[in-house]
């Protein structure tokens, strides 16, 4: 049962310029620096990758999808 569990990353994120961590599930392959969008109480939130963990006891909930970098419209007249 615990085997589904530690096949789990948890990443540590921040949310703005604060400077506290929160600790979150991960599916999906991350990278410290990147952006990600988390589920929070709030609805959906973007935050930044931090750090990378082998276990936390505060992870309750997932990072949902990374955030894709905004690419401006190309060969357009303005």
């Amino acid at each position: 049962m615990s085997d589904a569990l530690s096949e789990h990353l948890i990443v540590a994120v921040k949310f703005g310029f604060s400077d506290k961590t929160y600790d979150f599930f991960s599916d999906i392959p991350v990278e410290v620096g990147q952006r990600v969008y988390v589920e929070t109480s709030r609805g959906e939130t973007k935050a930044t990758v931090t750090e990378i963990k082998s276990k936390s006891d505060r992870a309750e909930r997932s990072v949902l999808r990374i955030v894709e970098p905004e690419t401006p419209p190309t060969g357009e007249a303005a």
